[in-house]
């Protein structure tokens, strides 16, 4: 089965995460948001294809 962001994430501990420095953080971030993104166009694009099929 394969792991959410948040699950892969909860594998670091809150101690761990305090040690990121912020930019690195906001990366981070921005990578799940654009990742989250891309996987909702690949639901839409799954559906649109079965249809057209």
């Amino acid at each position: 089965m394969e792991k959410t962001v948040p699950e892969l994430m909860a594998v670091i501990s809150p101690a761990e995460w305090a040690q990121v420095p912020d930019r690195i953080l906001e990366l981070i971030y921005e990578l799940v948001r654009r990742m989250a993104h891309f996987e909702q166009k690949i639901g839409e694009l799954r559906t649109e294809n079965e249809l057209l099929k």
